[in-house]
């Protein structure tokens, strides 16, 4: 008993000097006795010495030793010892070959694995169904799914019919893939097979389901779990449902679930604790969020980085800078170990917010402490000078980086750029593109929308003339020709740059051009991409441009945003052309849009000022139709029209 107790618990000196003692007091010690001990050294270097000490050896202590060697990654050494003359009287197992193959399908050697199934045959062993489990799951981890398919049929010609392990391995293997519509179809063919799903089945479905954004379908998953009897005594599949509720903004089931959890006996751990937490705090519940990091310290439950930059991250895009910085203070203040990641959330939190000076304090805590700043760390720091109109300073940050022996990041530079595209210096941003090429550096679709944005912006609108026009269509035209010689494909934000600055400049012939070519390379525009070319078109004077232009993507079935009716509608009203406002109204309200107080006022400012008496009291009819009651802009606006004082009177509106 204490021999077994002592090698049950890894103590392998210990273990060691009872059986000395042992054989010095001339007691037997049973081989069954020795292989416990040599069970539970296998996987240290101690197993040889207690494998020297057995003299009656059988199958169970060789299949021990080729295990241990396996576990230790040995497998050339496991093979050799296979092959001893040791095994000559016994023959080696089943067992010891399934440890070999186990052990190459670990390392991706699937190849190897298949050649010993094929020795075990040779021998005239029988495959288990374990073994033919291993030399599956190994074919599904390098994404042979067919063959893993195959072998599983073969399985009833070696005697051997394929266990809910099995069809657990499979469905695993097409999730993994991605495939989740073949994992439901091993799962059918499973119980058609008489065999009932387990926790593991339930867990690999409610992963694909929710990978897919099925959160629903992994919660029918759920239910008809618990209606099976099983218990909510796994970790994995609630944890999987609570990341997917929360990846969704369902934090009220998640936390339904959580406490569920709770109540059903099954403590949630680290990673449940971490995925609400991220949750609530990504919808700004930080109360809610605190209370459950205190409830987990309560616990022992150590929270990590992960739960700690959740916090913090929160705090920060919440604008909660003063209370993120005390967190982050109360963690240095116990002494715990940061990483540069937490302080990189709070110094960005307060660059985004333009305190460029207590990102810099923040920094020299970090310089001081001895942590070593990451490029993120200085992105920051550009981010937050350029956020200051600092850019001289920001630009300095580029050298800091690389006396820190980092490199700045694509980031870096197109931080900068931006910072220089906003204020049109052109020259800048062409020798930030060449040291980004310098440093082989390849630049990214934002580089690129921010350099089309420097581009357009270099020039001074109200003074462009035809000829500066074409200049920019052609160098934008040439910029697209350079991303694709890059391999960077443009994509709708990079067009949507493009389109919105050439409107800018009156080049609308240029931005439908682009809007061609952006279609051409099956790229949808987007609703933003339509309400920037029909709010040029109405602010430059083409209303009837316009109303063609919204009829023929309405041909198309193009889905367009309620700003685009109301744009055309309010140019239409500022024109005199009413009838055509009130058309277009018609078909804001008939496609479902939410028409608003704003709206209503827009239109009837408007006609008010072009003396529509007749249309103006249609459309305040209209909307007191649609229980919208009129506000004080509307009735001030109407009453300052002789003809709509009366009528303003007469429906008691009339302000005191």
């Amino acid at each position: 008993m204490l021999l077994f107790l002592s090698s049950r618990l890894r103590m392998v000196d210990d273990s060691l000097y009872i059986l000395k003692k042992m054989k010095d007091q001339n007691l037997n010690v049973s081989t069954q006795s020795y292989n416990s001990v040599l069970y539970h050294f296998r996987e240290t270097d101690k197993m040889w010495d207690v494998y020297k000490e057995i003299k009656d050896k059988n199958e169970h202590t060789y299949s021990t030793v080729v295990d241990g060697l396996c576990r230790q990654q040995k497998l050339e050494d496991a093979v050799l010892f296979l092959r001893t003359s040791e095994w000559k009287d016994i023959g080696p197992s089943v067992v010891s070959f399934n440890s070999i193959m186990s052990g190459y399908c670990k390392l991706g050697f699937v190849d190897m694995a298949k050649s010993f199934f094929c020795t075990v045959l040779k021998c005239g062993l029988v495959p288990s169904v374990y073994s033919h489990n291993i030399l599956i799951n190994g074919l599904c981890l390098v994404g042979s799914i067919a063959e893993a398919l195959e072998l599983a049929s073969d399985m009833n010609k070696h005697g051997v019919e394929p266990d809910s392990v099995t069809y657990n391995i499979l469905a695993k293997g097409f999730h993994l893939l991605g495939m989740i519509s073949g994992a439901w179809e091993v799962i059918r063919d499973m119980l058609d097979k008489g065999l009932s799903p387990d926790v593991i089945t339930y867990t690999i479905l409610l992963c694909g389901q929710c990978q897919l954004g099925n959160i629903d379908m992994g919660l029918v998953l759920l239910k008809d779990m618990l209606s099976r009897g099983f218990e909510l005594n796994s970790i994995i599949p609630c944890s999987v449902m609570l990341s997917g509720l929360c990846k969704t903004g369902r934090i009220d089931e998640a936390l339904s679930l959580f406490n569920q959890m709770k109540a059903d006996g099954l403590s949630p751990d680290l990673v449940a604790y971490s995925i609400v937490i991220h949750g609530l705090c990504k919808l700004g519940k930080f109360d809610m969020a605190l209370w459950l990091y205190d409830e987990m310290c309560d616990k022992r439950i150590l929270p990590n980085s992960r739960t700690h930059g959740a916090l913090l991250l929160g705090l920060c895009q919440k604008g909660m800078l003063l209370e993120a910085r005390s967190l982050l203070d109360s963690l240095i203040s116990s002494g715990e170990t940061l990483d540069i990641v937490l302080y990189n959330i709070v110094i960005d939190g307060y660059a985004k917010s333009g305190c460029i000076e207590e990102a810099l304090e923040l920094f020299k805590v970090v310089i001081e402490t001895g942590i070593t700043p990451s490029v993120a760390t200085f992105n920051s720091l550009i981010y937050g000078y350029c956020k200051t109109q600092n850019i001289a300073e920001a630009r300095k940050i580029l050298d800091v980086i690389k006396l820190y022996g980092l490199a700045p990041s694509v980031v870096s530079y197109t931080t900068l750029m931006d910072a220089y595209a906003n204020c049109g210096n052109t020259k800048s941003i062409d020798e930030l593109r060449r040291e980004m090429k310098a440093e082989g550096i390849p630049p990214t679709n934002v580089t690129y929308s921010v350099i089309f944005k420097g581009l357009c912006r270099g020039w001074k609108h109200e003074n462009c003339n035809h000829v500066l026009r074409e200049r920019i269509f052609e160098k934008c035209k040439q910029g697209l020709r350079d991303m694709e010689s890059e391999g960077i494909p443009p994509d709708q934000i990079t067009y949507n740059t493009i389109i919105q600055y050439l409107c800018r400049v009156k080049h609308l012939s240029g931005a439908f051009v682009f809007l061609e070519i952006m279609k051409s390379r099956n790229l949808d525009a987007s609703s933003a991409t339509y309400n920037i070319l029909i709010d040029s078109l109405c602010v430059y004077g083409y209303i009837r441009k316009a109303d063609s232009f919204i009829y023929s993507l309405q041909e198309q079935n193009v889905s367009l945003s309620k700003f685009a009716y109301t744009t055309l509608i309010k140019a239409h009203c500022v024109k005199g052309d009413p009838e055509m406002a009130v058309k277009l109204f018609h078909q804001l309200l008939h496609r479902g849009f939410n028409v608003s107080i704003r709206d209503y006022s827009a239109v009837i400012n408007r006609l008010c000022r072009r003396h529509l008496v007749n249309e103006s009291k249609f459309f305040f009819c209209l909307m007191l139709s649609q229980g919208i009651s009129p506000d004080l802009d509307i009735c001030e606006v109407m009453i300052k029209s002789d003809e709509l004082l009366s009528w303003t009177i007469k429906w008691g509106l009339l302000p005191d």
